[in-house]
């Protein structure tokens, strides 16, 4: 049950009469309601009240559910000495501060007066004659009935306010914090949402409002009812607050859970280890040679050597078997070209990053309109690596074929991997925590527009080398619960 549906509950046993229990002594809403009309008969005989046309009786077709027997339905026009809604043509105001405001539904929060200094001043004179209408004294009841349905509060008294036709003034002549929690209930709700009416803002308007059944309980028990709603409402709000967290947590977990699943995975403690499988270290003499045989081949150049790993660059423990390097000791780039002929262009913009893939529909692009940033051929297998915020971290392996040669942007790193380094397991590794407050780190990503992080930084990034069949089993195992990760979502 959410806080809101537990707070409609309360409200709504309330005004059944399930939330306390009824006292014969108390008397009954029969007696009460001839008490009010009694009152309303001697206020307009002082003029201090216009005498009205008399509302229909309640027909048993309108009666919403079962109230006790000392209960009486009512209508709200008949317990109430005013209801009244603002001005429908309000003046323009002052362009001066003044003590004098003209609110409106923006202005009313459940419980309280609301943005008080994002109001509509008013001259003295203006007040006076805005005033005359709704009349607004302590412990008038507002109630939004334009645009904005059905908030309400109780007022405290201490401001020369006035309201546009949006909110509507109510004096009752019964508790008045009881008939809010009325106002505040499902069944109102639900009738002022159903029956309003209007195009362009929707109205619960005053014939609506005054014939509206309400159920009246004797005024001690209205008493008793207010006091056992403000004696759980704070409850409420406490559950609210849990309930929020709560939320928030089972928001976050799905995506917390695969975070931690891969931060596991890099760290060795998702699958076991098997001596047989070798060592990072030997799979790495082996990448070495491989790319020794590439340089004299002329596919590769020869580069700078690599900085040392030193001590204090190592992030966490790895297993025995495994081996700290740098990424750029595990894959090389495809020499860049200029587009000579039609290609399928990869911008930084392609990869649906919900999936890690690439978006279905390719981008052909003809050879004179080729922006100035198409230069990185890739292919199947390849690793795409958004360098550039808002995409930065922003990954997919190409696993599809183009009807052209395919062409990425210069906002990617695009990878190859030597033989032995599978590039699942590399592209795990990009996403995973730990890489991603590498790649983010202000140190590491620079620029004020679109920060980038640039390729020294990149490919100097520290990565880690199980053997290669380890590789592959923990990319199996990753594969094994990411999806239930997503069942969560």
């Amino acid at each position: 049950m959410t806080p809101q549906e537990l707070k409609n509950s309360i409200l709504q046993l309330a005004i059944q009469g399930k939330l306390v229990e009824q006292r014969p002594e108390e008397g009954t809403g029969e007696e009460l309601y001839q008490k009010i009309q009694a009152e309303k008969q001697k206020l307009i005989k002082a003029g201090k009240l216009k005498k009205e046309k008399p509302l229909p009786e309640i027909a048993e077709d309108e009666v919403p559910f079962d109230i006790p027997e000392s209960w009486k339905w009512v209508r709200l026009g008949n317990v109430c000495s005013k209801v009244v809604d603002g001005d429908h043509n309000p003046p323009s105001g002052s362009s001066n501060q003044t003590d004098y405001v003209m609110l409106s539904a923006k202005n009313i929060n459940n419980n309280r007066l609301v943005q008080l200094d994002d109001a509509r001043y008013l001259s003295k004179e203006t007040f006076i004659k805005e005033d005359e209408r709704t009349n607004v004294r302590k412990d008038d009841i507002f109630l939004t009935t334009v645009a904005t349905l059905g908030r309400s509060c109780v007022y405290q008294g201490g401001y020369n306010i006035c309201f546009q036709r949006s909110v509507t003034v109510i004096t009752t002549l019964i508790l008045n914090y009881f008939l809010k929690y009325v106002f505040d209930s499902p069944y109102v709700q639900n009738i002022m949402n159903r029956d309003a009416t209007g195009t362009a803002q929707k109205g619960f308007y005053l014939k609506q409002l005054v014939a509206l059944p309400v159920p009246i309980p004797p005024l001690d028990e209205q008493k008793r009812i207010v006091a056992k709603i403000e004696e759980l409402l704070p409850l409420v709000e406490r559950y609210g607050e849990a309930w929020t967290k709560l939320e928030e947590f089972n928001r976050k977990f799905p995506d917390d859970l695969k975070k931690s699943i891969l931060q596991q995975a890099i760290q060795g403690k998702l699958v076991e280890q098997r001596p047989e499988e070798g060592t990072g270290e030997g799979l790495y003499k082996q990448i070495q040679s491989e790319k020794q045989k590439l340089i004299k081949a002329g596919k590769l150049k020869k580069e700078k050597p690599l900085p040392e790993i030193t001590e204090g660059e190592i992030p966490f423990e790895i297993p025995e078997n495994w081996k700290w390097v740098r990424l750029r000791e595990l894959v090389y780039n495809r020499n860049q070209i200029t587009p000579k002929e039609t290609f399928s262009y990869i911008d930084i913009g392609s990869i649906d990053n919900i999936h890690q893939s690439l978006h279905d529909a390719e981008n052909i692009i003809k050879p004179e309109e080729a922006p100035s940033r198409a230069r990185k051929p890739v292919e199947i297998g390849d690793i795409l690596y958004s360098t550039v915020r808002p995409y930065l971290h922003n990954q997919c392996i190409v696993n599809r074929k183009f009807s052209h040669i395919a062409i990425a942007s210069t906002g990617f790193a695009a990878m190859v991997c030597y033989t032995g380094v599978y590039n699942k397991f590399l592209f795990y590794y990009l996403l995973s925590p730990e890489f991603d407050k590498y790649a983010n780190d202000s140190e590491n990503a620079k620029g004020v527009a679109y920060p980038a992080i640039n390729d020294n930084r990149l490919y100097r990034a520290l990565i880690v080398l199980p053997p290669f069949a380890e590789q592959k089993r923990i990319v199996a195992k990753i594969e094994e619960i990411l999806p239930l990760c997503e069942k969560l979502k």
